[in-house]
């Protein structure tokens, strides 16, 4: 059949009246032609479930990552933060109170003396040193040599009365009482008239210079004896010093070996030695008479010693304080350097104390600590005067024992007042 033939045959389409036409009614569907276009549809529905599920899964993972960012930057900026200040605590100590008072001072004596050595007439010779007979530091007492000037001794006796005049044979007075004493007092006979210098006192003498190994004074004849006259030196009087007191320690000396002799020729001490110490008005009134000290003088033994004295006042820019010293160091003198420590205000037992930084005031000025760990719980306490940076505790509360934590800045307990007890 051709194709013209189909197309007469076919009917033609109906129309409604209205100018419509309906269209022709399909042929039969072919066999299986339904079962594939619903394994088509079932295909493209399961390829929908499948995208959406997809679809889902990156959406979560996107949520996921942009939440894991936002705790990472989170964490990060926390991180970043300064860390919150540690609460600075101190514990309460069971200790001797005290402060050491570091100051310089300089070595006096309570008293001292000087010594002049008076022109020594030797024939054909200068007044010139010829030997170094004393030391500082050395003990001088009766008999001692002091001085050796144009090769003759100078003695150093003890008198009020000084050696005014040279002594000769049938002379009278103080000083020969006192020359008398003291040559009896180193062992000599003297059976002349007290205070009349005879011939005992003349032997005296001689002995006198021959332990000492010079050559006595010359010697002259007794007035008013004819035969056989008995000889008595005639004692210089630059030859014998007189001193106030002795024993005395040497403090300072003007001796040059091969020089003229310098005025004064020695200057004595008697007695302890003392420090005069130079302080701050601070330091001036953290010490008290009594304070033990150590007086260091240069690289000898420290020397034990203790306040005698203490000089202050607000109006004046420097306090001192006599320290006596037990004892003077080998080579010490007065006029010497030296170094002080003095222990100030120190408790004799052991006191329970605070440091000043643990220790604030109510709004009444009552004082108050707080304890640390306790939730910053304000203790009343009883004080006493602060010594060394420490403030003792009078009759303290059984709640502060040696170790307890005291916080020492409140502003970081834990309720951050200062309300107090």
């Amino acid at each position: 059949m051709s194709v013209r033939d189909d197309d007469r045959r076919m009917p033609a389409p109906r129309s409604d009246g209205e100018g419509f036409a309906e269209p022709l009614a399909a042929g039969p569907e072919p066999v299986g032609a339904a079962d594939a276009g619903r394994g088509g549809i079932a295909r493209r529905r399961r390829r929908t479930v499948v995208l959406g599920v997809l679809v889902l899964i990156a959406v979560a993972g996107v949520s996921w990552w942009a939440g894991r960012a936002t705790t990472t930057t989170t964490k990060l900026a926390r991180a970043a933060a300064p860390p919150k200040a540690p609460v600075l605590t101190a514990p309460v100590v069971l200790k001797r109170l005290g402060t050491t008072v570091q100051a310089g001072g300089k070595l006096v004596a309570a008293d001292t003396e000087t010594i002049d050595v008076g022109s020594i007439t030797v024939p054909n010779a200068e007044s010139i040193v010829t030997a170094d007979v004393v030391h500082v530091g050395e003990t001088i007492g009766d008999g001692t040599v002091i001085a050796q000037v144009a090769g003759r001794p100078v003695f150093a006796f003890a008198g009020g009365t000084p050696m005014y005049r040279s002594l000769q044979y049938g002379d009278s007075g103080a000083d020969v009482t006192e020359l008398q004493q003291d040559l009896a007092a180193l062992g000599y006979s003297i059976i002349d008239t007290s205070g009349t210098y005879g011939l005992s006192t003349s032997a005296a003498l001689s002995a006198l210079y021959r332990n000492a190994g010079y050559a006595p004074p010359p010697s002259a004849p007794i007035p008013g004896v004819r035969r056989k006259p008995p000889q008595a030196i005639m004692e210089p009087q630059a030859e014998i010093v007189f001193l106030a007191k002795l024993p005395a320690t040497v403090a300072a000396s003007k001796e040059p070996l091969g020089k003229a002799i310098g005025s004064p020729a020695v200057t004595l001490t008697y007695g302890s030695v003392v420090v005069n110490a130079t302080l701050t008005v601070a330091q001036g009134y953290l010490i008290e008479p009594g304070d033990h000290a150590t007086v260091s003088v240069g690289s000898g033994r420290p020397l034990a010693g203790a306040v005698r004295y203490v000089k202050r006042s607000v109006q004046s820019p420097k306090a001192s304080a006599t320290i006596a010293v037990r004892g003077i160091a080998a080579g010490a003198h007065v006029g010497s350097r030296v170094t002080v420590s003095i222990d100030a205000q120190s408790s004799s037992v052991p006191t329970l104390a605070v440091p000043i930084g643990a220790l604030y005031a109510n709004g009444n000025g009552n004082p108050y600590v707080i304890l640390a760990g306790h939730g910053s719980q304000h203790l009343a306490v009883n004080v006493g005067q602060a010594v060394g940076g420490y403030v003792p505790i009078v009759n303290p509360p059984t709640q502060l024992l040696p170790g307890t934590k005291l916080v020492l800045d409140s502003s970081q307990a834990s309720n951050g007042g200062f309300g107090g007890p």
